[in-house]
This record gives C-alpha cells, sequence and structure tokens, in this order.
C-alpha cells in the first residue's frame, strides 16, 4: 500500500478498527477540517503535505494537543486510528550569511539553504535538526537553536562552523548572538559559550563565569553583554574596549552594534558610544529621550519619544541627517543598510531615507511608490519595501539589489523579504521564494526543497 492519502470533508463518526487504512482528521483555527484516510507506517512529513495540498498552506505544523508531531515519526507510532489533529499555519523565517540564505518554519526539523555558496559547505544542513528554534549566521556560517536547547552549528570552520569543542556545554541554550566569524551562545543560566575565531569574540575566557549575563549582541569583531544589574561586559578585539565609558554604562537598556563600536541606550534615555565616546557625546543635547537604537556599518539613528530622529556617527554612513531633518517626524521604525545609509518609515505608510545616495540614501527615483510601506529591509548597499499590497518597491544600488525589475511580476503577496550581503530574498504566500541583486543563484530543486518545510 502507498502513502498517498485521500481527503474526505465529512468528519469521522466511527472507524473500523480492521481496515488497514487510518483515518486522521485535520482542522485549522478557521474551522475547515478534512478526514485523511493513509497507511499508518507512512511518515508524518506525508500526512502534512497532504494537509498542505487540501488547504493550500505552503506552510503547516501539525500539533496532537499539546505536542508537536515531527515529519520523522511515523503514523502508528504518534497518533492513533481516528485521531484529531491541528494544523497551524506557519510563517517561515529567513538568515542569511554574506553570501547565502537559510529557511526554517519554527518548530520544524528541516533548514533548506540557498543563494550564491561560498566555501565551507555552509549550504550542506546537518541531518540532526529537530523543532528548530532559531538560526543565526556570521558572514560563513550558521547555527541553530534545537527545542532541547542544543546547538548545531555549520559552514567554514574557523568562522564558527564548527562547535564540536564546546558541544557538551551548549545546553538550555537560550539566544545566539554572532560577529563576523564567531558565534556567543546564552544558556539559561545567564552563562555564555562561544565559539569560532578567538580574535573576533570566541575568546571569552575572561566571561566564563559570568552568570548573570541577559543579553549578548556582536559587532563584526568583538561581543558585547547586558547583565541583570543592567551594566555591560564586552570581549573580543581589544579596540572594542568599554575602558573609555567603564563608568557611565550603568541602566543599560539595549546596545546597538555598528561595525567595530557600540551604542548603549540608557534608562534615562541618554546614548554612550564605546570606543569612542565623541560619536553620541558631540551630540548629547538631542541624544535625550530615546527609546530604540539602530545602526549600519558607521553611524546610528536614535528614534525618541515624539517619533523624531537623530543620526549620529561617520557622515559618510548617514550620521548626518540634516537634509531630512523636518521630514524626520512621526517615525515608527528606521533601517539601516550596512554601507552607508538609512529609510525611516512614517505612520502614514511613507520612507523618508538619508546617507549616501548611491547606496540607497536616495529613493527621489521611486518616492511617489512608497505609499502604505509595511515593512522596510535592507543589503548592505539597497532597500526593499513591502507595501500593503504585497508588492515590493526597490532603490539603491542595482549590483545590491536595488533594482527588482526582472523578478518584478513576481513580487506579489510577498510576505517577508531578508538581505544578505548584496541579495535580497522574497517569501510569497504562495510558498514560493524569489531572489535578486548580486547573488541572485537559485538551485534547481529549491521549489521541491521548500515544500517540505
Amino acid at each position: 500500500m502507498g502513502c498517498g492519502a485521500s481527503t474526505s470533508s465529512a468528519a469521522v463518526k466511527s472507524v473500523d478498527p480492521g481496515n488497514s487504512e487510518w483515518r486522521i482528521t485535520i482542522s485549522m483555527a478557521s474551522g475547515e477540517s478534512t478526514t485523511m484516510s493513509l497507511d499508518p507506517r507512512c511518515g508524518v512529513a506525508e500526512l502534512k503535505r497532504s494537509a498542505k495540498d487540501f488547504f493550500k498552506k505552503p506552510f503547516l505544523q501539525l500539533v496532537l494537543g499539546d505536542r508537536v508531531l515531527l515529519d520523522s515519526q511515523i503514523i502508528e507510532e504518534a497518533l492513533s486510528n481516528g485521531a484529531a489533529v491541528t494544523a497551524v499555519v506557519q510563517s517561515p523565517r529567513l538568515a542569511a550569511t554574506r553570501s547565502c540564505f537559510a529557511m526554517w518554519c519554527p518548530g520544524g526539523s528541516k533548514v533548506i539553504t540557498f543563494g550564491c555558496y561560498g566555501p565551507g559547505k555552509v549550504h550542506e544542513v546537518p541531518d540532526q535538526l529537530s523543532q528548530v528554534r532559531e538560526v543565526v549566521a556570521t558572514e560563513e556560517a550558521f547555527a541553530a537553536i534545537l527545542g532541547d536547547g542544543e546547538v548545531v552549528a555549520w559552514g567554514v570552520k574557523d568562522k564558527g562552523g564548527d562547535c564540536i569543542e564546546v558541544q557538551e556545554q551548549l545546553k538550555d541554550v537560550q539566544q545566539i548572538a554572532a560577529t563576523q566569524s564567531a558565534f556567543a551562545a546564552l544558556k539559561a543560566d545567564g552563562s555564555v559559550v562561544t565559539w569560532g575565531t578567538r580574535s573576533y569574540g570566541a575568546n571569552s575566557d575572561h566571561v566564563e563565569n559570568l552568570k548573570d549575563v541577559r543579553e549578548i549582541v556582536g559587532c563584526e569583531i568583538a561581543f558585547a553583554a547586558i547583565l541583570a544589574d543592567r551594566s555591560v561586559v564586552t570581549w573580543g578585539a581589544s579596540r572594542c574596549d568599554q575602558s573609555t565609558v567603564e563608568g557611565r554604562l550603568k541602566d543599560v537598556k539595549q546596545i546597538a552594534p555598528a561595525r567595530t563600536e557600540f551604542a548603549a541606550l540608557l534608562a534615562d534615555g541618554s546614548v554612550v558610544t564605546w570606543p569612542s565616546p565623541r560619536s553620541a557625546d558631540d551630540r548629547k543635547d538631542e541624544l535625550q529621550n530615546v527609546q530604540k537604537l539602530v545602526a549600519n556599518e558607521g553611524a546610528w539613528a536614535a528614534i525618541r519619544a515624539d517619533g523624531s530622529v537623530v543620526a549620529f556617527g561617520d557622515q559618510e554612513f548617514g550620521g548626518d541627517d540634516r537634509e531630512v531633518r523636518d521630514q524626520l517626524k512621526n517615525v515608527l521604525d528606521v533601517t539601516p543598510a550596512g554601507y552607508g545609509a538609512f529609510a525611516a518609515l512614517l505612520q502614514d505608510g511613507s520612507v523618508v531615507t538619508w546617507g549616501d545616495k548611491t547606496r540607497g540614501g536616495d529613493s527621489s527615483k521611486v518616492q511617489d511608490q512608497l505609499t502604505g510601506v509595511q515593512a522596510i529591509r535592507s543589503t548592505r548597499r539597497a532597500f526593499a519595501a513591502i507595501l500593503a499590497d504585497g508588492s515590493v518597491v526597490t532603490w539603491g544600488d542595482s549590483s545590491y539589489g536595488g533594482d527588482s525589475s526582472e523578478v518584478q511580476d513576481r513580487l506579489k503577496d510577498v510576505h517577508q523579504i531578508v538581505g544578505c550581503s548584496n541579495t535580497f530574498a522574497a517569501v510569497c504566500g504562495n510558498g514560493s521564494l524569489i531572489s535578486w541583486g548580486g547573488g541572485a543563484h537559485m538551485h534547481s530543486n529549491l521549489e521541491e526543497e521548500v515544500s517540505k518545510l
């Protein structure tokens, strides 16, 4: 008997125990349901595929009570004849190294990779994934947090792709942060485990005894951690040392990393930067009542309580907002492009940009299209905006994804966009993946791989 499932919209009233096929009822929160008949020796993956086809939903998770059913399970081991299962719509997530994307559904047991593959076989995902919660990337490696709190890493070994030396310590992991070539894992007990290139943050010997870390962020070459008492500890490249501002890093709410610097938002709404305090001190009169900080590689944008924005840092990277300052009102969020620009999303769905005009800082050519914007994403030198109707508008350096004309007719019902160094990848409502930019290379069986998520 094969594993193809037949379906019926009628609910199961009684089940014949002598029937060689089992009947499983699958329901959605909308009230829509179906009953499927299939061989109990088939895998849950086949049941999920059939549910996707019936409900026309590309990303689903099957749940029995409070238990998530794994694709690797066999139906007769995971369920009983006549079981009622709930299908939950999933939102796929994306992470990116410098040139490779990873896509997964939270709680699933599969990660697919695509893009312009570099060294270290970063696209070859290990088999031992189960209930993937999160995937984080350095420039040439990925690390996944699994449902049991353990970690699996792959990619270039000395860039974080090999965690074998610390594997036994990687238990109960709650968060992973990354620099250019190292990972730092925060465990449930507040301790930290690192691996990758020592000079870029894997040299955490002096913080190995910490038990009260609450959050970790990484710039390109170092990590910074917020402790339970809201003080800060940094490690990695020595030039990121916090000694110049040691006494000022108190009551820290948020840390925003640039390329080789950090900015801390304090509880009183002021800002401190290091290793160069002047980055914020030169604008300290304006950096008051700050609610959130965002950063590209050389500058920051501070969103204040009144919805205005103050930019500071390297002027070549967008640290000077004088040309658009009077337009930066009622700002909801700001998106940075790594190599030198910012894009602010306003409450009315319009967009204001500034910074290097060739790297996304000039949106004048598409300004009339930037209405009803829901979200903005970036590569290092370009931006992509998702509009309310699911279409996409792009601007900036065309070789970095600033020109989407070749795929524009396919960019419909877009739910999510992520950028790597020079390429964008979009997930559409029908489950299709679309990429454009300097490294937009998809392998031929990608559609089949996506269907397995």
